[in-house]
Parts: C-alpha cells; structure tokens; sequence
C-alpha cells in the first residue's frame, strides 16, 4: 500500500506524509478493511499518541483484529498525523471504533473534537471503496 516513487497509488490527494513507525506490513488485498485517521496534535499529544502505539508492539495491548498500521507525519505540518489501520475485518474495526478503549478517538482534528475517520474496503488490488465510520 505504501508505495515507492515509481510505483501507481490508489491516493490522489497530493498530500505527503513521512512514516514514523509500521506494525506488520500493510498491503491492499482483497477485501481488505482499512481505516485512515487523520489528527491534528500539539507536542503533549504527540508524546501521549506515541506510547499508545508504541504499547500496541505488545499483541496484549493492540486492539483485537488490528493486523497492521502506518503511523505518518505531514511533511509540510508536523502536526498533522495519519494513522492508516489494517483489520481482520469489519466487526474488528467496529467493536475498536466504538470502543471507549479507543484511545486515538480522543485526539482532534484541524479544531474539531476528534479525529477524522474514514473506514475503506479493498474491491481488489487497485482499488477502494470508502465508507464512512
């Protein structure tokens, strides 16, 4: 999913992120569930944000059906973030969703309350339908 300069991508946003940190490997299959969650952090935020997915290292402590995530940071605004979330399917992603252990819930977005969520199902290889969550 996350793919080199030369290679075609499903994004067409221009936006640019830098990964800070993966978990397992994130790849577009079939059917796939991926929720991307946009937020906007200060410098506290960004280091409780940052134990919160660095304690999901331990299998214990990450979400039930969590397979894979990209943490990513705006090139251009160090406090935008994108967390890209890969799921073993639906149900996973909608028990974690409205879950009150879902902690990243709690972070804002460009002077909202929370994050912006936005769930997609892979339809194949090269291509996602989005559902909002």
């Amino acid at each position: 999913m996350l793919l080199g300069e030369d290679e075609k991508t499903v994004f067409q946003s221009g936006l640019n992120y830098k990964v800070i940190q993966t978990l397992g490997r994130v790849e577009l299959g079939e059917d796939d569930i991926f929720e991307l969650h946009y937020m906007t952090l200060d410098s506290d935020e960004q280091k409780v944000m940052q134990s919160i997915i660095d304690s999901w290292d331990d299998r214990n402590n990450r979400p039930l059906g969590l397979k894979s995530y990209v943490e990513t940071c705006s090139l251009k605004q160090d406090y935008e973030f994108l967390l890209i979330n890969s799921w073993e399917d639906e149900h996973d992603f909608l028990q974690w969703h409205n879950s009150e252990n879902n902690t990243p819930a709690h972070f804002g977005h460009a002077g909202n309350k929370s994050a912006v969520v936005n769930q997609y199902v892979s339809a194949g290889k090269q291509h996602l339908n989005r559902y909002s969550a």
